[in-house]
Order: structure tokens, then C-alpha cells, then sequence
């Protein structure tokens, strides 16, 4: 009895050990650093800067904010990352030249061929109410008179010869304005050492005159001001700013 019992222990522990040692084949996470440069025709946005449309109107920005979600990565294996709780807003100010980064942790190591991420909050999240942290109506993005979030809120002034015009105000924000990006990157090497992916966001694009814009925002030529807060307007308008992201020359 005794010598049956040993024979089932030994067995037991290397059972147990070829187990261990098939587990221990996990790849070690990293940390990559997700950066976007938001600009305005090739110039850093900033606001209160007069800046040119590709349709030569003039105007500034007094306000541009938009949330950025639900990011993904996918590895050349057909695998993907996606980080848990992914709401991020960014808000240009007069600090921060235009420039905003999401640290993603605990990311598989390896090649990665895709990004993903969406511009806006997705219709779940979207009809759950005032939420917290980047959801919070403390920073502006609830809609005062519906249920849901602002996607997009962008306003300012036209100019023209130099004077300024009219307000404009193009607030995006149903969900089918919800739009989601994939951008390719070229079998990047995530390791442990710095990881960063670049991505760059030209909001001259957003206004259209590009070839297969979805709209054209044109400034009023009597000098009124217009206001565009969801609705049909405001899809085309998220059909123009999906446009506006592409891969950024310093991801590594």
C-alpha cells in the first residue's frame, strides 16, 4: 500500500512539473507610450492662431476637445490587445502645443501590424448617463439637453481680411458619429525597452476640401455665425475627421 502510494506521489509531481513548465511560456508584458501631435495644416494647434482651410477660409479655434476610446492592438499573430477602461479626452490648451499621450500598460511584447481606436464614446457607454473620471460632466463634454457626450466639440471664429467674422460651433456626438480609426503599423517591435507609437492628427481636414470629403464647412460669406450641434450635419462632419489620423514618423 505504502509503496502504491509513493508511486502515485512521484507521478503526482511530475504530472504536476511537465504542467508548470508548459504553463511558463507566457510573454512578458511592456508599456508603450501613445502619443498624438494634433496640428493644423503641418502647424502645432494651438489656440486663438489664425490658421487657413483647404477651402482658404480663415479662422481660429477657441475650443477644440475630443475623446479618444476603446484602443486595441493587434499582433502579427492575428492576437489582440485592448485596454480595459479606455476613455481618454484631450483638450488643447495653451500649454500643451497640441500634443496628448495615453500610457498603455501591460502590453504583450512582439510585432504588432495594427492600431485601433475609436473618436467618441460607444453607444453603450454613450446612453449610461453622467459617468466618472474623462466621463465626467466636469469637464464639459455632457450634453446639457440630451442624453450623451459631446465627441467632438470645436469652436471659434471665421475671419476674413484679418477681421474677425462670425462664432462657429460644430459639436458632434450621436452615435452615429461614433467613428473607429485603424491605422497599420508596418509590423512595429514592442519590447522592453521605450516603446512609443506616434500618431498625428491634422484637424485642417476636419472642414473639408480634401477629394472624398464627406462636407465642406464653409465660412458664411455674409459673416454669421453658424452652429452645427448633432444631427446628420454633425455625421458628415465625423466622416471628415475620421480622415484626419495617420501614423506618425517616430513610433519605434
Amino acid at each position: 500500500m505504502r509503496k502504491y502510494i509513493s508511486l502515485l506521489a512521484i507521478i503526482t509531481t511530475l504530472w504536476t512539473t511537465g504542467c508548470q513548465q508548459n504553463q511558463d511560456t507566457s510573454t512578458p508584458n511592456t508599456n508603450v507610450q501613445l502619443s498624438f501631435a494634433n496640428e493644423f495644416g503641418g502647424q502645432p494647434l494651438q489656440l486663438n492662431t489664425l490658421y487657413s482651410t483647404l477651402l482658404n477660409d480663415q479662422l481660429t479655434l477657441t475650443t477644440f476637445n475630443y475623446y479618444v476610446s476603446n484602443i486595441q492592438l493587434k499582433k502579427a499573430d492575428g492576437t489582440t490587445w485592448k485596454q480595459e477602461e479606455s476613455y481618454h479626452l484631450y483638450k488643447t490648451d495653451d500649454q500643451n502645443n497640441g500634443q496628448f499621450s495615453i500610457n498603455l500598460q501591460d502590453v504583450p511584447q512582439g510585432q504588432y501590424t495594427e492600431l485601433t481606436f475609436s473618436i467618441g464614446i460607444d453607444p453603450l457607454r454613450n446612453s449610461s448617463g453622467a459617468q466618472e473620471g474623462a466621463l465626467d460632466p466636469v469637464n464639459g463634454m455632457f450634453w446639457t439637453w440630451k442624453t450623451g457626450y459631446m465627441f467632438v466639440k470645436s469652436e471659434g471664429f471665421y475671419y476674413q481680411n484679418g477681421q474677425k467674422q462670425g462664432a462657429w460651433v460644430y459639436h458632434t456626438g450621436d452615435d452615429a458619429s461614433y467613428q473607429t480609426i485603424t491605422l497599420s503599423l508596418n509590423n512595429v517591435t514592442l519590447n522592453s525597452s521605450s516603446n512609443q507609437i506616434a500618431v498625428k492628427a491634422d484637424v485642417q481636414k476636419m472642414f473639408g476640401g480634401f477629394t472624398g470629403d464627406a462636407t465642406q464647412l464653409k465660412a458664411p460669406t455674409d459673416g454669421s455665425s453658424v452652429s452645427i450641434r448633432g444631427g446628420a450635419q454633425s455625421v458628415l462632419i465625423s466622416q471628415n475627421y475620421r480622415q484626419m489620423f495617420s501614423l506618425g514618423s517616430s513610433s519605434q
